[in-house]
């Protein structure tokens, strides 16, 4: 009994050499369009991305490699540029381009694309205490202002120390 496996799309792909071969084809097709990674076409057709890598290879693609130099990489970096300049989250890019989160920060800071991080100039201790007399938990104040906890906390106690909460 040939062993089956279910693949994104509810397909259920078969490990036949047919098979395998259509999947080979689909999987360079999707890589030539250059819209997604290779872990999301490998999860599409239902095989893991070290077989798509080695038909890659097999193929005699130029310029694979860690780097991101290959064409594709380079239109997924495009879109990731894309989404976060629409303000979309470096955890939500990776998920939706299907590369690591990692590497998704790491195009965003490279390239300056930095729109969601918060100039902690804008804020200063009055401000702080305003949003802790609000009720506003220290790590909620941390992710509206950028400041750090340890700095929060600093004028939280000497506020409490004063009366001034």
């Amino acid at each position: 009994m040939q062993k089956e496996k279910m693949c994104y799309e509810g397909l259920i792909m078969s490990k036949s050499k047919s098979e395998k071969a259509r999947a080979k084809k689909e999987a360079l097709k999707l890589y030539d369009e250059g819209v997604i990674s290779v872990a999301r076409i490998a999860e599409i057709i239902g095989f893991n991305k070290g077989s798509v890598y080695r038909w890659l290879r097999e193929r005699k693609d130029k310029k694979i490699s860690s780097l991101g130099e290959h064409r594709s990489n380079i239109k997924i970096r495009e879109e990731a540029f894309r989404l976060f300049d629409d303000g979309i989250s470096g955890r939500e890019v990776s998920r939706r381009l299907g590369v690591h989160k990692n590497t998704a920060y790491i195009w965003r800071d490279i390239n300056n694309r930095n729109k969601n991080k918060i100039d902690q100039s804008d804020f200063d201790d009055n401000d702080i205490l305003d949003m802790l007399r609000e009720g506003l938990s220290v790590n909620r104040i941390r992710r509206r202002t950028g400041i750090w906890d340890h700095r929060i906390n600093k004028i939280k106690r000497d506020a409490e120390r004063e009366g001034m909460i």
